[in-house]
């Protein structure tokens, strides 16, 4: 259960979709401390849905700051080639597509988007 914290292997398994078995056991120890400190303080509609807001930036901001930036390129990730690992853009996308830090707020957004019901 290690491939998702070392996404060098991630490519390189039999089944590339169980990545994200790894993944789910640092989200379910974190779920108490994640849900008593940052999702149960969301008593109002308006503060879930600001903190929503807040958790669905991440993905836009992977594309948009690097083509703000000058001279920069907004598909930068289509250089990688599955199972490359051989330059600094390959491994800061498989860090992006399996590393669990890169979905944790996937897993708080589900957390908060219950508070809305």
């Amino acid at each position: 259960l290690v491939q998702s914290f070392s996404p060098l292997l991630t490519e390189r398994t039999v089944q590339l979709h169980c990545w994200f078995l790894s993944a789910m056991v640092p989200y379910w120890l974190l779920f108490g401390p994640l849900y008593s400190r940052l999702v149960l303080p969301l008593r109002s509609p308006l503060s879930a849905s600001l903190v929503l807001l807040a958790l669905a930036l991440p993905p836009w901001l992977a594309f948009a700051l690097p083509a703000a930036l000058p001279g920069g390129d907004a598909t930068w990730y289509s250089a990688h080639r599955t199972g490359s690992v051989g330059t600094d853009v390959d491994t800061l996308v498989l860090i992006l597509k399996f590393h669990p830090i890169c979905y944790l707020h996937v897993f708080v957004f589900g957390m908060a988007l219950a508070r809305l019901r």
